[in-house]
């Protein structure tokens, strides 16, 4: 799935290009049904108890998602993996009405979710270089003699002598000319002196960033010159089955010499914004070294410093996640030994790949907390770098600190309000409805496009439910098609094969049911209430007696689970209230185990 999250903003160029323009699939051209789908997935327990809502163009999913730091991002994702995390998974059924478009219509809403997603990534940038410089002008402020940059925290800054850094500066110092590296380290020392004396020169951002990059490639500078080592805690290490093939080294002593060259070009061209990427190809170097010298792959900690961390539990399914983990190292090690143009590409996707098993692997042998990261990851890790040759006597950039911090906090302020969520105004149905409509100039242009038009602000269609009834009544949709939850497509079989009131009696329970097992994160119940209607409120009061009943034996758990117990009765009695007024919200979840994963 390419999902939208601040993190991914320090990708580079190259990165930053595939992001915006890769678009989900097999990789097949095919001809799309011209159609406008609006999706409703009903609800289950968790941020999923008002149903969520989507629409579908050809094979691509466009949906809102909440992500860490309170993020409320369009994202975008193949039909495929969308109805395999939500039916399969979450155990969710999907209704779908389908809109006919002419083509042009088609390609037009297309075209405008596109435009979306690239302004939203931009909007996203100009967060994260606020938030860059705002970090930066306050660890400057303090006048401290060592300051935090990205990606310093992949190296041991009190290593020297490494043979792979010395050969670096030797390609390095030879394109240079007559420039040796100590030489170039006292001019960026310079100009960095130099941009910390400015003032009012350009905007506040523009000019904290120039810093930030002078001060990454002065940081790059010491790197070659002490012959600085990664970190040891740095590198994805676990021991393959077999060690490196004789084409395996020679396919990444070839990348290890692409990876010099890249790195000397990037530094002498002195491009604006590759100063972080320079620092990263460096960590990569040393990487794909350190892989040659032991014979064995190692690649680097995909993980930045703002990755979730959780402990896990037994509903995590964790052998099996990590199976597929193990698969996905499998693809994307054959990916990048046959690579032969995209080798960065290739070789992110394999650091990615290792990063998320090995958490899996320290997980299920030493009980480990997950580090959890969503889409693309690149290794950012930052660390305290060593600045006590910077004077900050006659700082003009500190001398409008106060003034700078706030015109920073007010664009991060800014930016911020525009992906926040609210119940009301900015939910997954109002939002979907807004960006629909702004494909077109006016209501009249798009109910002569789309036969039909909803604001935001009709009625209650905030409500996904109600978006997807009022959708079926104001545009020309074909029938409904309802797509079963996982439990309830799996009931249905059963249904066919077996006698319906002992499938029944067998499977409307969670202790006897043969199609689902309890997991902590469905909350405690004791009978299914999503095949049922008449029946409902009397099974539900008899999961509100049974979580209750189970939150009383909590008190006697206390001591043990610290009020574990206590709190999943208590959350067992909330999904139940509903089912005494004929409502069902909570219908069980499954791990990624006993079903297939389908790729993003």
């Amino acid at each position: 799935m390419l999902l939208f999250f601040k993190d991914i903003l320090r990708c580079n160029a190259l990165w930053l290009l595939l992001f915006c323009l890769c678009i989900p699939g097999t990789g097949r051209a095919e001809e799309p049904d011209y159609s406008l789908d609006f999706i409703y997935v009903n609800a289950n327990t968790g941020e999923a108890t008002g149903g969520h809502s989507a629409i579908k163009l050809g094979s691509t999913v466009f949906h809102y998602q909440f992500f860490p730091g309170d993020f409320f991002l369009l994202v975008r994702d193949s039909w495929p993996h969308f109805k395999y995390i939500y039916t399969d998974v979450s155990n969710r059924t999907i209704s779908i009405r389908r809109l006919p478009l002419r083509p042009e219509v088609f390609y037009r809403l297309n075209a405008h979710f596109i435009r979306l997603l690239i302004s939203q990534q931009e909007a996203l940038l100009k967060l994260d270089r606020a938030e860059s410089g705002l970090s930066l002008l306050r660890q400057l402020s303090r006048k401290k003699s060592t300051i935090e940059l990205p990606v310093a925290g992949l190296f041991d800054n009190q290593s020297a002598g490494n043979d792979a850094m010395a050969s670096l500066r030797h390609a390095l110092e030879k394109e240079a000319g007559a420039v040796g590296v100590e030489q170039m380290l006292q001019l960026f020392r310079k100009k960095a002196g130099a941009l910390l004396q400015e003032k009012g020169v350009a905007g506040v951002s523009a000019r904290l960033s120039a810093l930030r990059e002078v001060l990454l490639k002065q940081y790059f500078l010491q790197l070659v010159a002490q012959g600085v080592s990664l970190a040891g805690d740095a590198l994805i290490t676990f021991p393959d089955s077999t060690g490196l093939r004789i084409e395996e080294l020679n396919k990444l002593a070839e990348y290890k010499s692409q990876l010099q060259a890249s790195i000397v070009h990037l530094f002498l061209a002195d491009m604006p914004g590759q100063a972080e990427s320079i620092v990263l190809q460096t960590a990569r170097y040393l990487a794909v070294s350190r892989s040659l010298f032991t014979r064995r792959l190692c690649t680097l900690d995909p993980f930045s410093g703002a990755a979730v961390i959780r402990n896990v539990t037994g509903d995590d399914d964790l052998q099996s996640v990590s199976e597929h983990l193990q698969r996905n190292v499998a693809r994307a090690r054959r990916a990048f030994f046959q690579e032969t143009v995209h080798n960065d590409v290739a070789y992110g996707q394999l650091e990615i790949s290792r990063g998320r098993l090995n958490e899996l692997k320290n997980a299920i042998l030493y009980g480990s907390p997950v580090r959890g990261e969503p889409g693309l990851l690149l290794p950012s890790r930052s660390g305290k770098v060593t600045i006590d040759w910077l004077d900050y006597g006659r700082s003009g950039v500190l001398a409008g600190a106060a003034e700078d911090e706030k015109l920073l906090a007010a664009v991060i302020a800014r930016v911020k309000s525009g992906v926040a969520y609210d119940l009301l105004r900015r939910n997954c149905a109002t939002e979907l409805l807004r960006n629909i409509n702004t494909a077109f100039a006016n209501s009249v242009e798009g109910r002569e496009a789309l036969g039909g038009w909803l604001t935001p602000d009709t009625g209650f269609v905030f409500i996904p439910a109600e978006l997807q009834t009022r959708v079926g009544e104001e545009f020309p949709v074909t029938d409904e098609q309802i797509l079963l939850s996982r439990r309830l497509k799996m009931l249905k079989m059963l249904f066919r094969r077996e006698n319906d009131m002992f499938v029944w009696l067998r499977e409307a329970n969670v202790f006897s049911s043969t199609l689902y097992s309890p997991r902590l994160n469905d909350s405690t119940f004791l009978f299914f209430t999503d095949d049922v209607s008449v029946m409902r409120p009397l099974l539900g009061l008899a999961n509100i007696a049974w979580a209750a009943l189970n939150g009383a034996a909590g008190l006697l758990t206390l001591p043990v689970d610290g009020g574990e117990r206590i709190q999943q009765g208590g959350r067992g009695i909330f999904y139940s209230l509903p089912e005494l007024v004929f409502h069902n919200i909570r219908k069980g979840t499954y791990g990624f185990g006993n079903s297939q994963p389908v790729a993003p």
